[in-house]
């Protein structure tokens, strides 16, 4: 999407199922579920009325500047693997690309 953007149809149909999720009509148990959740994490009417009005106001060179935002991110990243070590040293002599571990702590 960084390169190729998206098109107003793609947006207009990904918007609304973003919306469409979170007004979902949902039993009981699922909206107690999702209140302590939102309770849990901090999540109050305002964050998700802000959050809702930038999603029904984004145009296509938002999406691609997000999307271009994610992409270098991702060329910085790290990833951790919770593993014994012969799994590790399995995985590195399989694929070249990952390489010997740098931090192997006893299990």
């Amino acid at each position: 999407m960084a390169e190729n953007g998206i098109t107003d149809d793609t947006l207009t149909k990904a918007v609304i199922g973003v919306v469409g999720r979170d007004v979902r009509p949902m039993s009981p148990g699922q909206r107690g579920l999702i209140a302590l959740r939102r309770k849990l994490y901090g999540i109050d009417d305002e964050l998700r009325q802000t959050k809702r009005d930038a999603i029904l106001s984004a145009k296509p060179g938002d999406i691609a500047e997000a999307a271009d935002r994610i992409h270098g991110a991702l060329k910085n990243g790290v990833s951790t693997v919770l593993a014994g070590k012969a799994a590790l040293d399995t995985a590195a002599s399989e694929r070249a690309e990952i390489g010997k571990p740098t931090l192997v702590l006893p299990v």
